[in-house]
């Protein structure tokens, strides 16, 4: 008895990826990691005039209390909820 199978034997299957996927999958390969790097680099960067404590925080907040009052009151009451010593007991 003969069994049909989709088994073959001999040479093996070949096909050409086309030229264009080739070259449309390095361009996004690049793309992509050019983003990568640019990401990480911003992520690295740490400015020094950003505040890092609560305390400088709160220096920013004082200096621009004249010129926007309720974004220097949203920073103090962030900066507040990160001090030990203003926590209830």
């Amino acid at each position: 008895m003969i069994v049909a199978g989709s088994m073959m034997f001999g040479r093996p299957n070949r096909f050409a990826v086309p030229r264009g996927a080739i070259w449309a999958a390095a361009a996004a390969s690049a793309v992509l990691s050019a983003l990568h790097r640019v990401d990480a680099w911003l992520l690295r960067r740490r400015r020094s005039d950003e505040p890092q404590t609560a305390e400088e925080v709160q220096a920013w907040a004082q200096r621009i209390e004249a010129s926007e009052p309720s974004l220097a009151a949203d920073l103090r009451g962030a900066a507040a909820r990160t001090l030990p010593s203003q926590w209830p007991a």
